[in-house]
């Protein structure tokens, strides 16, 4: 454990002091004056935080009034249950697809070809990489908890209030931080199961996405007829609970003590379960399909542009990919089956988005009320 932790927490150091260095504290200046400017920083950071969330909370609480006549605390659980089913089912659908755990080149050859345990070594990369995941979910948790106190100040708030921001962001916090670990934990532990030896699970990411559509397509089937919303919401009931009871204790719809327990049960289920799925990962293989992942997050962290195009170039050409099997008829079908290859893999979401702002920018300067709109849309179109 030593070595591999040795590796890791080196590299968890590294990521700490890029973002130290953001600030302009050098973790390597061990002088008084630094420390002292550290603390600063710290509780200026802090006060900068709290006030960025309670901006944040402004909104939120407006945007929780006007969603319905219903209780805020209700609705503030609901949307965070949508957010944590949502990011559950996408993250679902990666790991089914490549390794959540990232090594680089060194770590190939000085972690991957090792005889070291491997649960051990999937421990030690879901800590240093959960939170660049977990942040998000801690500032909605704090958001929403500071948001939920507006409504009882009517408006008028002090300084005295501070602690009452400060007690029901903990609430929200004390719940949003082991589920989430939690839940990518389990997360983790599907993807390892998917590298055991030297099997690979080619169906799994079809029945996953089997799965989504099954989901997606029973939801909006169930919005034509109420009936089969009436029938499955026991099922679903059943399923989300161990979200669903946490988030409510969150937000002091239940004690906050038992909804803890529960996320701390879920925490406990999944780290357990990564470290059980973990004992027979084949870390080559999740080091062939997560080094080039992990050369483009050094690049894009340091602003290289240039770099970090020409990778996502050579994985769109499908570099490392199986062989894609050709058509058995010759001749001009060939050329039209090499334009429908060159489409697939220049295909992605950035092109996508930008032929979906060009259609809004079009449809928006029809829809424009004035001359001036429709000239600054203009503008923006013609770039």
């Amino acid at each position: 454990m030593k070595p591999v932790w040795m590796v890791r927490s080196r590299q968890i150091a590294q990521k700490l002091s890029f973002w130290l260095a953001l600030i302009g504290y050098d973790p390597h200046d061990h002088s008084l004056r630094h420390r002292i400017y550290l603390i600063y920083a710290s509780v200026f950071m802090s006060i900068w935080a709290f006030a960025m969330l309670s901006l944040a909370a402004g909104g939120t609480a407006t945007m929780l009034t006007a969603l319905g006549p219903g209780s805020v605390n209700q609705i503030a659980a609901q949307i965070s249950l949508l957010i944590f089913v949502i990011w559950f089912i996408y993250q679902l659908w990666q790991v089914s697809r490549r390794s959540p755990f990232i090594f680089s080149e060194e770590d190939a050859y000085l972690i991957c070809q090792t005889p070291v345990k491997r649960n051990i070594v999937a421990l030690s990369w879901f800590l240093g990489d959960w939170f660049s995941q977990a942040w998000p979910f801690w500032a909605i948790g704090v958001i929403f908890g500071f948001a939920l106190v507006e409504p009882q100040l009517g408006g008028e708030i002090s300084s005295s209030d501070v602690f009452q921001y400060v007690v029901s962001g903990f609430r929200a916090l004390s719940v949003f931080f082991p589920l989430q670990v939690g839940l990518l934990a389990l997360l983790w532990a599907l993807g390892a199961l998917r590298l055991q030896g030297n099997r690979e699970w080619r169906w799994l990411p079809h029945l996953v996405l089997i799965g989504i559509l099954l989901g997606a397509g029973g939801l909006i089937r169930g919005l034509k007829a109420p009936a089969l919303v009436e029938l499955f919401t026991p099922v679903w009931y059943v399923v989300l609970w161990p979200l669903h009871y946490p988030l409510q204790a969150a937000f002091s719809i239940h004690a906050w003590i038992s909804g803890v327990l529960v996320a701390l049960g879920i925490a406990v289920v999944g780290l357990l379960s990564l470290a059980i799925a973990s004992r027979d990962l084949n870390l080559s293989r999740a080091a062939q399909e997560s080094t080039q992942r992990e050369k483009l997050a050094v690049v894009q962290q340091y602003g290289m542009v240039d770099l970090a195009r020409e990778i996502k170039q050579r994985e769109r050409l499908g570099i490392g990919r199986d062989p894609i099997r050709l058509p058995a008829r010759p001749g001009l079908w060939v050329l039209l089956w090499k334009d429908i290859l060159q489409s697939r893999y220049e295909l992605g979401l950035g092109q996508i988005w930008n032929w979906l702002i060009l259609l809004g920018t079009s449809l928006g300067f029809f829809l424009a009320p004035d001359f001036n709109s429709r000239l600054l849309i203009l503008f923006y179109w013609l770039i």
